[in-house]
């Protein structure tokens, strides 16, 4: 089973150990570029754990993100990972209350 995380639940579930659990149970994790960008920040303290977990189990796919999905109240990170969820038709986890 596909999914895709937004940066929140990306960054959550990789803390709890979830991710972790996901790849053992044969899960297929996938993000955006954009929310990539939005959890890599080197001066964070997660930074080295985030970027090894995301290089060896996330699937990284850059995208043009879709027109029904740009809006003031979604950032790029969620707008993009609503189009790889809409384009793949895959599961989405999100903490977004616009992008529910």
């Amino acid at each position: 089973m596909k999914l895709t995380l937004n940066a929140t639940p990306l960054i959550y579930l990789s803390k709890c150990g979830f991710l972790k659990i996901a790849k053992k149970l044969g899960l297929e994790l996938m993000t955006t570029k954009e929310v990539v960008g939005e959890v890599l920040i080197p001066k964070f303290p997660e930074y080295i754990d985030m970027k090894g977990f995301i290089d060896e189990n996330v699937e990284v796919v850059e995208l043009k993100i879709g027109k029904e999905f740009i809006n003031e109240e979604l950032g790029s990170g969620e707008a993009s990972v609503l189009t790889l969820a809409k384009q793949k038709k895959i599961g989405l986890i999100t903490d977004d209350g616009v992008a529910h």
